[in-house]
């Protein structure tokens, strides 16, 4: 009975399986992170939608824009991938203050307008999924 003793050693607080285990874990967590931030910053272009037509426009260059809306016309700055609305003509100023945007999936909104500017990679597919009135 003695030996049976022996060969199992009694570890107090990991078996080396533990520890393969969590080194196991770690690695699969660490490489999903890495996936994750490769894929995180894709926005290369924001769909300007305005009433009556949408139009795409490329962050990777500086741009200075004036887009006639319903309320009158927002003035959208590009620069540094991101884009924001400097200037605008509605009365609440929620598009000039929700500031830059640049990651996949941000959108900016001048409801007067009837004006949104939506972030995403070149040749996405955006609609919204409902319009409220």
């Amino acid at each position: 009975m003695t030996e049976n003793r022996s060969l199992v050693q009694n570890y107090k607080y990991f078996h080396p399986a533990d520890i393969i285990l969590v080194l196991f874990i770690t690695v699969i967590i660490v490489i999903a992170i890495k996936v994750s931030d490769e894929s995180g910053n894709d926005a290369f272009a924001a769909e300007v939608m305005i009433p009556d037509s949408s139009f795409t426009l490329p962050l990777d260059t500086d741009t200075l824009l004036s887009v006639q809306g319903r309320m009158g016309t927002l003035i959208l700055r590009v620069e540094g991938n991101a884009v924001r609305v400097v200037e605008a003509h509605c009365p609440g100023q929620d598009c000039v203050n929700s500031g830059w945007i640049s990651e996949t999936g941000e959108s900016i909104i001048c409801l007067p307008s009837e004006i949104s500017v939506h972030i995403g990679t070149v040749g996405d597919d955006y609609s919204p999924d409902a319009f409220t009135y």
